[in-house]
């Protein structure tokens, strides 16, 4: 994926998703209550589908690391 140049950092370009504001909700109680070290929504979900990414590919044989 292309980098945009954003000042003096490289940030991937991001597309947005939505998931159902109770499954929000219930994310936001678990990063909360549980002192899981998320500091966002956004970062729980994102390691959340990578690892279900890094889980299917195992699965299927292939091997890609994500960042």
């Amino acid at each position: 994926m292309d980098k945009v140049n954003m000042g003096d950092k490289q940030k991937q370009p991001y597309s947005y998703v939505g998931i159902p504001k109770e499954l929000y909700d219930e994310i936001e109680r678990l990063i909360t209550n549980k002192g899981l070290g998320y500091r966002s929504v956004a970062e729980f979900v994102r390691d959340a589908v990578r690892e279900k990414i890094l889980e299917i590919l195992s699965i299927t044989g292939r091997c890609r690391q994500y960042g």
